[in-house]
């Protein structure tokens, strides 16, 4: 999934009023100010996100605490940057931040499913982005290791408090009573 910058540094309100051709198949995110295209993941990638979103929605819809949303949907976190998370979580506290152009606020949990060309976009700019706006949690799940990290949001900034391999099972601290085996996320 390879991705190429395609604009100097534009703010999200230049973003916002992006045209794009209808028959256009790529994804756009706007990261620290820089237009970021890429072409759709592979079937692993979609597969893993469909079972965590069933997973994190079943849970979450049932208990009454939100809602989960899944890619695409900008999240427009300051002026510079409007990424689209694989998934994410927004508490029934914060509800108004969900709009009709995107998320336009923190979410509660942001969550990114890496693929071979998003490694350091996921790892590094997204995370930091993240953190600067405060995003209280943040998962990183990749499919090629069978690894989930769950970094909590904290004074000095993220930290890993959670990273399950395979057949261990991941808690959510801001989906109240959220439990996942990691692995019911990587089954086919």
């Amino acid at each position: 999934m390879a991705y190429t910058k395609i604009a100097e540094r534009v703010t999200y309100q230049e973003f916002l009023n992006m045209e794009i051709p209808d028959d256009d198949n790529y994804i756009y995110e706007l990261l620290n100010g820089e237009i970021v295209k890429y072409s759709a993941p592979e079937s692993k990638h979609q597969v893993v996100s469909a079972n965590l979103f069933r997973k994190l929605d079943g849970h979450v819809f049932k208990k009454k605490l939100g809602r989960v949303l899944y890619a695409p949907i900008s999240v427009f976190l300051g002026e510079y940057s409007a990424p689209q998370p694989d998934l994410l979580f927004v508490s029934t506290q914060n509800q108004e931040i969900i709009q009709q152009k995107g998320v336009m606020g923190v979410p509660d949990l942001m969550i990114e499913i890496v693929s071979p060309g998003s490694v350091v976009r996921d790892r590094v700019h997204k995370k930091e982005i993240y953190e600067q706006a405060g995003v209280p949690e943040y998962w990183i799940v990749d499919p090629k290791y069978f690894t989930v990290e769950v970094y909590e949001l904290t004074d000095s900034g993220y930290t890993l408090f959670q990273d399950v391999e395979g057949g261990g099972t991941i808690e959510s601290k801001v989906i109240k009573g959220l439990k996942i085996d990691v692995g019911d996320i990587f089954n086919e």
